[in-house]
């Protein structure tokens, strides 16, 4: 039996009898969980979702699900943590990947964001405008579709309902795994450069430019830098198995009448 936390009885039991919570049902007169959001790393990495309701009269604007099925509603916007994602992690997301990165690599506006082993890819939310974001962690997740509808599953938390195909999953996927190789070869050409480091406390990239990278490494060094580009992430074999996986987890079609 699947316990969530901050969320109303009767929601609750409703997640409970489907065995699956489905995210265009989650509204905030169902959430009453309130708390603040914490903008650290750990922070970050407990999220499985940011739910966007800006497009309500109430003074919080998004729903988060985090891990161990821990449901909060906070007052920023789903735009303005995307934004903040700089202070803690290298990328600022309007300035280098949606107006730098995606483009020279081709992805679909919005583009997702990577830093390392940090993903977090947009979705298309329940009313026109909203945009709603999934952490993903592909060592831990399983998905199985139904027509234009994902199943997400992990291994602590409820199964998640998504609105969205197979094909918009896959491309996500891809975009982040474009991303990961793009600060491969960041990472590349800062380790190249790590002797000018004793020297000049200076790195120059034969990158696009991207400033705030540059202003990292002058004032954070290299190491550090290094390490929230390319820390964790999943090798090309480990991608690879994922997507081998996620065929073989589908495989076998829902019914109209199947759980997850």
């Amino acid at each position: 039996m699947q316990i969530l936390t901050g969320v109303s009885d009767t929601f609750n039991k409703d997640v409970n009898r489907r065995r699956y919570l489905d995210i265009t049902t989650l509204s905030l007169s169902k959430v009453t969980g309130r708390r603040s959001f914490s903008l650290t790393k750990a922070g970050w990495q407990n999220v499985i979702a940011l739910i966007d309701v800006s497009h309500t009269d109430s003074d919080l604007n998004t729903i988060v699900i985090n891990r161990n099925n821990i449901i909060f509603a906070i007052t920023s916007t789903v735009d303005q943590l995307i934004q903040q994602l700089q202070n803690t992690f290298p990328f600022d997301y309007v300035t280098s990947i949606k107006h730098g990165i995606g483009p020279e690599l081709d992805l679909e506006d919005p583009p997702p964001y990577v830093a390392g082993d940090f993903w977090i890819s947009p979705y298309p939310g329940k009313e026109p405008g909203e945009q709603n974001w999934l952490v993903w962690a592909p060592w831990d997740m399983t998905w199985a579709y139904k027509g234009n509808q994902a199943f997400l599953r992990t291994a602590d938390s409820v199964t998640l309902l998504w609105p969205a195909s197979r094909e918009l999953i896959d491309q996500q996927m891809r975009a982040m795994y474009y991303l990961t190789q793009y600060n491969d070869r960041l990472a590349k050409a800062l380790t190249t450069s790590h002797k000018e480091r004793a020297k000049t406390r200076w790195v120059k990239l034969d990158m696009p430019a991207i400033p705030e990278i540059q202003t990292n490494v002058r004032h954070r060094y290299v190491d550090e830098v290094l390490f929230q580009l390319s820390g964790h992430y999943p090798s090309q074999a480990d991608f690879n198995r994922f997507v081998t996986r996620l065929e073989t987890d589908t495989d076998e079609r829902l019914n109209d009448d199947s759980e997850p």
